[in-house]
């Protein structure tokens, strides 16, 4: 019996395992715990690439870098819907994950926090990451400037697109969330200084504060940002997979106890 029990302590202690510590994403900026390469400011250099964890999700539309433009010298590309400054307003990547307590969050842009002006523009901030909790909505946000999650019951439109003189970037829509704020202990860096011109957005957030703690099926999560004048967004429909509680894989391992004594008993 003994030995019945050491195995299913091996068995229950690999599980969770894999289902906590594979999962630990550290809130630092730094996307090497995702298995992201920040380490070049090529263009394209985001795409394709894969997450470290197979349970995360990836989107990645890395369209411009500080070499190419439209005309020798302008650095103005496009990267839909609208165009780019060097590599300042481009939405590069966006991840998510989960583990059985936190939602994670990662988004890289070459945007840095307090904005730009380009030549001939107004001075553009980011926007707010929009969280959507089933892929009928959005239901949450988190503001870029606060790092705090917020309810949604309203947003702003971007810049451009909302005036008969603009051009029409409203595909990029919404920007800014309007809401209350919700009292969650959640984790948010916004880097102050760029890695090969990616500046990242990262947050941890309870799976309780989002509705999705309790939840036992998977369940889509679909992720927008872009920023305020909509020259480019990114978005991600990602996947909420449940984890079990290492309380739950305690109770798995009692049972495979009880299977392998009733097991043993049973040849006797």
């Amino acid at each position: 019996m003994k030995r019945l029990i050491l195995i299913a302590a091996v068995i229950v202690g690999i599980l969770g395992l894999v289902s906590s510590s594979a999962f630990a994403y550290n809130i630092n900026g730094s996307l090497d715990d995702w298995g992201i390469d920040l380490s070049s400011d090529a263009r394209y250099y985001l795409n394709g690439q894969s997450p470290l964890h197979g349970s995360a999700n990836y989107n990645s539309d890395d369209d411009a870098d500080i070499y190419h433009g439209r005309l020798i010298g302008d650095h103005f590309q496009f990267v839909g819907p609208g165009w780019s400054y060097y590599n300042y307003f481009d939405a590069e990547a966006m991840l998510f994950d989960n583990d059985a307590t936190y939602a994670y969050i990662a988004v890289v842009t070459g945007l840095p926090k307090a904005g730009l002006q380009a030549p001939g523009n107004p001075y553009f901030v980011p926007g707010d990451i929009f969280i959507d909790i089933g892929n009928n909505g959005y239901d949450y946000g988190i503001k870029y400037d606060d790092g705090k999650l917020y309810s949604y019951s309203s947003s702003l439109g971007v810049y451009y697109g909302h005036d008969v003189l603009s051009p029409d970037f409203t595909a990029a829509d919404p920007w800014r969330i309007v809401g209350s704020q919700i009292n969650a202990t959640t984790e948010f860096i916004y880097t102050l200084n760029p890695e090969y011109t990616h500046y990242v957005m990262e947050a941890k957030i309870p799976l309780s504060a989002l509705g999705l703690s309790g939840i036992s099926h998977a369940t889509p999560v679909k992720l927008h940002w872009t920023m305020q004048c909509g020259n480019d967004d990114i978005n991600l429909l990602a996947d909420y997979n449940p984890i079990p509680e290492p309380a739950t894989l305690s109770l798995l391992g009692l049972g495979l106890v009880g299977l392998l004594g009733l097991r043993r008993r049973t040849k006797l």
